[in-house]
């Protein structure tokens, strides 16, 4: 998702049935409709991102007979017309300024920052309830129904409610009409190519040999990728689905001469030497994408921190929010151990007439980060450790355990733990036997360590790989109320695990350019 004004979970599905389902006789209006997501600002810019997407949609689906429903995958999924969609289910309480019929079904847009701000644009609404202190733990009692007491004069009736629905149809259509003629005007008439550059990331240079390792994407179809000596295809873990496959995360041998000035000014990683001052661990977070959940990385740090000085934390950036941004600038003030990384979207521009390729990295871009992790710790980590903000090893000791296997198995690369089915909520005291444990597919669901210094350059298709026994140890997705971390001796942060409120729709705090496009 593009740190843009999308809607969060709206967007994010118009954009997954469009990538999903379009057909590539529409491409430059595919091309459009990405473009317009990827820079919206304004409710005015993502309705004409659901015109864009819907014009190509309404042309690819199968119909309902009888109305205006579209049918995709064969029947698996059914998206309502807007006439069915108003008279069945839910709407949103702001379309008849808050006044509902026995028709209705469900209201939503009960936001209370929007309450009664009548120049509000997201969704003015009135409460149709007289009480606003809602009782809740009244709900099991079998007076519930006492707590609905309802504003009479926002009760309407079916025929009314129904009009005023038409009349919104009706104003949605014209709406709709301009969106596409602006549309229309956009879309360019040059045939969209595929590019041919290397999105080079990072560049990690040993401390004798000439060549170079990079680590960077590019289209599978690049008739450039013949050329790169030691080319591999990065695949840690085993291939999921993905939306497009068009990108593949690569890493290669390149050879830097001098008169190549364009490389001067990309920072480079020196792979030195082993040093007995190695620290036992490095953890790396995924890719912090849109991020705004500032307890759940809280959470990650203060677990890990508890292993004491000889672990360095590697946190990736791509955008966060500003609350997220202030709490990382102090915690970094006094914790030394802990780097940011920027990770920023792949240089692109409108103008280029080329595909958008941060629409088509979804999961590659997250395999090169953990590679990155992997050779920007060699020789200075004992394990490398890839995991979840909330993910936590079961073993009371895990240096020793890790000691252990690594010295049984001489010629292991990559240890991967188990991953409970279950998330369990720390401030509960619930026990699970161990009988009843269970587990997922540790080929998709697991935590990967790497042993750095057994991975040597230039890197090879396969990593030889051990998973742990879950009756040994295993990891498990764990959940706070409430986690506090001290930074310092007079210094404390606390926040909530989970999100309090509805998607804010800040603008986020977005990490500097960090690739080379060569």
């Amino acid at each position: 998702m593009p740190s843009s004004f999308h809607y969060s979970d709206s967007g994010g599905l118009m954009a997954i049935f469009l990538m999903k389902f379009y057909d590539k006789n529409y491409i430059n209006l595919y091309i459009t409709c990405l473009n317009i997501f990827s820079t919206s600002i304004t409710v005015s810019n993502y309705k004409k991102f659901c015109v864009c997407v819907n014009s190509i949609l309404k042309q690819v689906s199968e119909f309902d007979n009888g109305n205006d429903s579209q049918i995709y995958d064969n029947g698996k999924i059914k998206i309502l017309s807007k006439e069915k969609s108003y008279q069945n289910f839910i709407r949103h309480i702001s379309i008849s300024n808050s006044k509902w019929a026995p028709q209705d079904f469900m209201l939503q847009g009960f936001e209370e920052k929007y309450g009664y701000l009548e120049m509000n644009e997201y969704g003015y609404w009135k409460n149709p309830l007289y009480n606003y202190n809602f009782r809740l733990h009244q709900c099991s009692n079998s007076m519930f129904i006492d707590q609905w007491e309802y504003v009479p004069k926002l009760i309407s009736d079916n025929f009314t409610i129904t009009n005023l629905l038409n009349t919104k149809i009706n104003h949605l259509e014209e709406e709709h009409f301009m969106y596409e003629k602006d549309i229309n005007n956009i879309i360019p008439n040059e045939l969209i190519s595929n590019d041919s550059f290397f999105y080079i990331r990072s560049i990690f240079q040993l401390e004798h040999p000439q060549n170079n390792i990079m680590l960077f994407l590019s289209r599978r179809q690049n008739i450039r990728l013949k050329n790169v000596a030691h080319l591999n295809e990065i695949q840690i873990n085993s291939m999921k689905e993905s939306i497009n496959d068009s990108i593949g995360a690569y890493s290669g041998k390149i050879s830097i001469k001098r008169k190549e000035k364009q490389f001067n000014k990309f920072k480079k990683t020196i792979i030195k030497g082993k040093n007995d001052k190695i620290n036992t661990f490095a953890v790396c977070t995924p890719i912090l994408h849109n991020f705004e959940l500032p307890g759940k990385l809280l959470q990650f740090i203060k677990y890990w921190s508890v292993f004491g000085n000889k672990v360095k934390i590697s946190i990736y950036f791509h955008s966060w929010t500003k609350n997220i941004d202030k709490m990382i600038k102090k915690i970094t003030k006094y914790k030394k151990n802990i780097e940011i990384i920027d990770w920023s979207n792949l240089p692109y521009t409108i103008k280029s007439n080329k595909f958008d390729p941060n629409f088509d990295m979804i999961d590659k871009g997250q395999e090169l980060a953990n590679m990155d992790c992997v050779l920007r710790n060699k020789n200075k980590a004992k394990y490398v450790v890839l995991s979840r903000l909330d993910q936590e090893i079961v073993h009371k000791n895990i240096p020793h355990l890790l000691d252990k296997i690594s010295k049984e198995k001489k010629k292991v690369q990559v240890i991967k733990f188990m991953l409970q089915d279950k998330i369990i909520n720390k401030d509960k005291k619930s026990v699970i036997k161990k009988n009843e444990l269970k587990f997922l597919d540790p080929d998709f669901y697991n935590l990967i360590i790497f042993l750095p210094d057994r991975i040597s350059l230039p890197l090879k298709d396969k990593f030889e790989t051990t998973i742990v026994n879950q009756k040994l140890a295993y990891t498990r997705i764990v959940g706070y109320q409430k986690v506090t971390f001290n930074v310092s001796k007079n210094n404390t942060i606390s926040w909530y695990s989970l999100p309090l409120h509805h998607w804010s729709r800040n603008f986020f705090v977005k990490a500097k350019n960090s690739w080379f496009k060569y």
